[in-house]
């Protein structure tokens, strides 16, 4: 059965955008609330949104604070979790059929949504994961808890450090395909790149934002979408990886922070 996301239209002239970027994303905001721009601004459901990741293929996966969703660009969900635990960040397989998720007390937790079976990983994570992605491939976990980024080895339960020194973390995104882990962080915006396996650090783009960086993927095109704060409006540009051009997409006017977000259509 098909949900679709209850839209809370906001009818406030200031956030109507007039950009010409055909740009779309959905964010969520420090309140937790999710909201998508598709020209205007609309708040998305009345529940707290943990983090969100771009799945392809028009798909999203969200960590709500009660549930793990996967839903297409149109709203609908096609995958819902509900474990009865307050979730404080999630991870999904390739195959969408498998997700990691973290509890409020840092209990790492299984589900396999086939077969219907719960499996607890008997390790507690602490500091507690903001963000989380999967790699099958590594059978790894990464994870940020806004001051470092770590390495969970689902195979031995070894965790490690992927940074020296804590820094503050606002966002992470993982591109598979480079084995590479872009952060931003939450003072200045600078934008970082971490090889996994050297483990070393590249400062990449300054972009000076007021209020930290946000930062969201395309692994098929290669381009890195970050926000830019100068306090009052957000700017949404993007560094093509393969040249490292920087390019403004689009001004949400009046608005002051996004902790999260996603391109759904470029």
């Amino acid at each position: 059965m098909l949900l679709s996301l209850w839209v809370i239209s906001i009818g406030c002239g200031r956030l109507v955008n007039t950009n010409t970027s055909e740009l779309n994303l959905i964010y969520i905001n420090h309140m937790e609330d999710m909201y998508e721009y598709n020209g205007r601004i609309s708040k998305l459901n009345h529940k707290k949104a943990q983090n969100i990741h771009l799945l392809g293929l028009n798909k999203l996966h969200v960590s709500m604070e009660s549930s793990v969703e996967i839903m297409d660009n149109e709203g609908n969900l096609l995958f819902y979790y509900e474990p009865g635990k307050t979730i404080a960040s999630s991870a999904i397989n390739n195959k969408k059929n498998e997700v990691y998720y973290v509890n409020e007390n840092g209990a790492l937790f299984l589900y396999n949504y086939e077969t219907n079976h719960l499996t607890n990983v008997d390790i507690q994570l602490y500091p507690i994961p903001k963000q989380m992605f999967f790699d099958e491939l590594n059978h790894s976990i990464y994870y940020h808890d806004n001051e470092n980024i770590y390495e969970l080895n689902l195979k031995s339960l070894r965790l490690s450090k992927l940074i020296k020194d804590n820094i503050p973390i606002q966002s992470i995104v993982y591109h598979k395909n480079k084995k590479v882990i872009y952060f931003s962080t939450s003072v200045s915006g600078k934008i970082y790149q971490i090889d996994i396996g050297n483990r070393r650090p590249k400062l990449i783009h300054q972009p000076m934002s007021a209020k930290g960086t946000a930062l969201s993927l395309d692994t098929d095109k290669n381009i890195l979408y970050f926000s830019r704060s100068n306090g009052r409006d957000i700017q949404i540009q993007s560094m093509d990886l393969i040249n490292d051009s920087i390019h403004h997409n689009l001004t949400l006017f009046n608005v002051n922070n996004i902790r999260y977000f996603v391109v759904k259509d470029a």
